[in-house]
């Protein structure tokens, strides 16, 4: 990582995953956090970081349909929560300080909301949906690698196979779920860019020139 040349390290995790994991950041590289679920703080998405205790009462109770649901509140809060909206355009004015130096995003499972970090600045620069799913979907494999650990509490919790992978893997429904609220919510991605994220024109000229020059 140090011979990546980072402008900035962009911390997505709330501050009680972070204290729990601080980053060590590579020379010359800038600490920016955002709490992306500071709006939304009892979030599927923050599962992974949440200390065994708190977790355990979390997931004692639930039924497969009901962490289905939970990981879709948690998409559609991805996209209309005030606090989530304000982050992600921070995370882009970030990207465009930066002027092409590489910029380092992340949260704790790297799935959720850095999955649709991804998602924002891949829709932003043209990219179709269907290669966006892809790009999702592609961390699977080593998202469940590194939860395995995670995987084995949950089971040991009561929770079945079928709902701990429903709170460790990423699901084409989940990002279904973030697009269809987009499109609900504001018209579809350039409404969302402009008005879900308050991203002005020039802004956003600028986010498209960067990302595709």
């Amino acid at each position: 990582m140090t011979n990546l040349g980072l402008e900035f390290v962009v911390d997505l995790r709330t501050a009680s995953e972070a204290e729990g994991k601080p980053d060590i950041l590579p020379p010359n590289a800038h600490l920016r956090s955002i709490d992306i679920l500071g709006g939304a703080p009892g979030s599927a998405a923050a599962i992974p970081g949440q200390p065994t205790e708190e977790m355990a009462k979390m997931i004692a109770s639930l039924t497969l349909d009901a962490a289905h649901e939970k990981m879709m509140e948690t998409y559609r809060d991805l996209v209309s929560n005030d606090v989530a909206a304000a982050g992600y355009a921070s995370l882009i004015r970030i990207v465009l300080e930066a002027e092409g130096a590489p910029v380092l995003y992340h949260c704790t499972a790297g799935k959720d909301r850095t999955g649709w970090a991804t998602a924002i600045l891949m829709s932003a620069a043209g990219v179709p949906y269907d290669s966006v799913l892809a790009e999702y979907l592609s961390v699977n494999p080593a998202v469940r690698a590194l939860f395995e650990p995670l995987a084995a509490r949950f089971l040991s919790a009561g929770l079945s196979p079928e709902i701990a992978d429903e709170l460790i893997s990423v699901q084409k429904s989940y990002l279904d779920t973030a697009f269809a609220e987009v499109d609900a919510h504001f018209g579809g991605f350039e409404g969302y860019l402009r008005d879900g994220l308050g991203l002005d024109a020039s802004e956003l000229a600028d986010l498209r020139n960067l990302l595709t020059r």
